[in-house]
């Protein structure tokens, strides 16, 4: 289970903020979206643990081995830019 969000920010009204400013904005919300993670993956082991105890049988996946094949791909894209590379570093 993963839970999706999303930060946005006009690029105007980005653009006309001083440099400290947006330099503020972006490492707060890369603060935010590490904080958001721990927090999806804290509710995500809850709400499995609720699963088990009503009785559903629930099965964990190594993911390694995917992350194996599509590794060749990610590679790819993390060098398509800098920007990309960034995303793709908040993913792994």
């Amino acid at each position: 289970m993963w839970a999706c969000g999303a930060l946005l920010i006009n690029e105007k009204f980005f653009q006309k903020l001083p440099n400290d400013l947006q330099e503020m904005v972006v490492a707060s919300a890369k603060e935010v979206i590490k904080a958001h993670r721990v927090r999806v993956t804290e509710g995500d082991k809850l709400n499995i643990e609720e699963l088990k105890k009503q009785g559903m049988e629930v099965n964990i996946v190594d993911i390694t081995p995917f992350k194996e094949v599509v590794s060749p791909i990610w590679d790819e894209w993390r060098n398509k830019s800098k920007e990309m590379a960034e995303l793709m570093k908040l993913l792994d």
